[in-house]
């Protein structure tokens, strides 16, 4: 059995989970749920970042004590991810015990290694990004990510640094031996730009920060927030504290994670894992923002969009549907409610909703809900509709390309929906005569639910049980692999129900 580590970027704990965050994790959320339906043993990992300036400060703000501010906090994301029907492994808090443990060996190793030293920092630093800028790097002098609101601050203050200017030609040899490290390659090509202009050492610590993991040896500094945050992926595997669990899931498969953040996880987080003496991740998957009305969609430009909102009116399987549909993962995409209702009205509700209950319906009426015979001759256009589909589905999901692997399961939906209409078993009904032609349409398309029912399950797992459920196949549906996708296994005999809609419509 092959191995899985999924990770996607830890939220900062700051304020309360937005719709952005949901959209990784859906996205995330599908490939774990593709590589386990492959039979892939998955370890996926999720969690919230809880240390530094940011947190400390929003927790004054509340008036509350900065232990209890994140651990309300941590419990609402956790509540989110729960709502949304995230499949992770483990949910890593970076207050975790273990956390703190093994990345306090992780920075132990730095200073073995000597790739660690101590000096003065003098520039400058964005509070909500937790972040130091180049003077270059500015927009009118205000933070490039966080425009125009955050304000940047001029710091200088004595620190431990990091000899990131020693790994350069490490980082150059690691995309040389392996291009597909950063992808999509738009990303890839920003990152070697980045490299190319020469890679400075890099304050690691910060001076005199009550919140955070204490620096090894040195009470008076705490690990630099952002390091700390990346380090998770190792500890959250058992790095310091787990040595079988770390050899078994270590290197991770994929990193998912927002496009702002691929300098830290593109060049930061290999060199340290090289200065520490441990292997680097295999990728790191950068998707696009959110965006509602051109602007990224987040609290701090007053797009935010809560993830409770949207789930008593579309319900949580077309929440994650049209994310997966509507956006290209690795490019910007745009949210509107309008966009939202019409996905879910023609794919859900008009598309495979409607499949269902015409032939569900007509099993009830005709079969007393019983699966008749098929005949070969048949079933030949849905099957071979039913099979482009799912490879087309395995290779797309395999390469994180979601957008057109959710678009190839349609093309089944699609496909049996013309077949009936072309077929018109409803006519058929009404003469003795068409008896078996009307059994053999019907067991087709019923076998095209069937296949659906498996390949929806990454995408919409509590829709894709709904259905099996009503096939009367029985047991869980996400225990089925790609492989059971194979034309015919829906046996004859099998009892069928229509139960209610699986997609009402929606009102605009």
């Amino acid at each position: 059995m092959a191995k899985y580590y999924l990770t996607t970027a830890i939220v900062y704990v700051n304020d309360a989970p937005g719709l952005h965050f949901v959209y990784e994790q859906i996205g995330a959320d599908a490939l774990a749920r593709f590589h386990r339906q492959r039979g892939d043993e998955v370890f996926f990992l999720t969690g919230t970042d809880e240390n530094g300036t940011k947190i400390d400060r929003a927790a004054k703000a509340k008036g509350e004590p900065t232990r209890a501010f994140v651990d309300r906090l941590a419990a609402r994301y956790r509540e989110v991810a729960k709502l949304y029907d995230i499949s992770h492994d483990r949910f890593i808090r970076t207050t975790d015990t273990d956390h703190i443990e093994g990345v306090q060996w992780f920075v132990k190793r730095w200073i073995e290694n000597g790739d660690v030293y101590e000096s003065t920092y003098e520039g400058l630093y964005c509070v909500s990004c937790e972040a130091f800028y180049e003077e270059s790097d500015l927009v009118e002098g205000k933070c490039p990510i966080h425009t125009p609101r955050a304000t940047i601050e001029r710091l200088s203050e004595n620190n431990y640094f990091f000899r990131l200017s020693k790994y350069q030609q490490a980082l150059e040899e690691l995309y040389r031996k392996n291009p597909d490290f950063c992808v999509p390659d738009f990303r890839r090509n920003e990152v070697l730009g980045w490299i190319e202009r020469g890679l400075k050492d890099i304050s690691v610590s910060r001076h005199g920060l009550g919140w955070g993991i204490p620096w090894p040896g040195d009470p008076r500094q705490t690990v630099y927030v952002w390091f700390d945050a990346l380090i998770n992926y190792v500890t959250g595997v058992g790095f310091g504290t787990n040595d079988a669990l770390f050899r078994k899931f270590w290197p991770a498969d994929a990193h998912i994670i927002g496009k702002d953040i691929t300098r830290f996880h593109c060049i930061y987080w290999p060199a340290m894992l090289m200065a520490a003496g441990v292997e680097p991740p295999k990728q790191v998957w950068a998707h696009g923002y959110l965006t509602v009305g051109g602007k990224k969609m987040s609290k701090t430009n007053l797009t935010g969009i809560h993830p409770f909102q949207l789930v008593d009116r579309f319900g949580v399987d077309s929440y994650r549907y049209y994310f997966l549909r509507e956006v290209p993962f690795g490019q910007d995409g745009s949210f509107s409610l309008e966009s939202m209702v019409d996905r879910h009205n023609a794919d859900l509700a008009n598309g495979l909703g409607n499949l269902a209950s015409r032939v569900l319906a007509m099993l009830g009426s005709n079969f007393d809900g019983v699966v008749p015979e098929g005949r070969p001759e048949d079933a030949e256009p849905l099957r071979a509709s039913a099979s482009v589909a799912a490879e087309a589905f395995r290779k797309n999901v395999k390469e994180v390309r979601l957008q057109p692997a959710v678009a190839a399961v349609w093309d089944v939906v699609d496909a049996a929906n013309k077949h009936l209409v072309a077929r018109e078993p409803w006519k058929l009904a009404g003469e003795p005569d068409a008896r078996d032609e009307l059994a053999a349409i019907l067991y087709s398309a019923a076998e095209c639910l069937r296949v659906l029912a498996i390949l929806i399950g990454p995408i919409m797992p509590e829709a894709a049980q709904r259905l099996w459920d009503q096939l009367g196949i029985g047991g869980a549906v996400l225990d089925r692999r790609i492989r059971d996708t194979g034309w015919g296994g829906l046996v004859p005999g099998t009892k069928t129900s229509k139960g209610e809609s699986l997609f009402p419509r929606v009102d605009t």
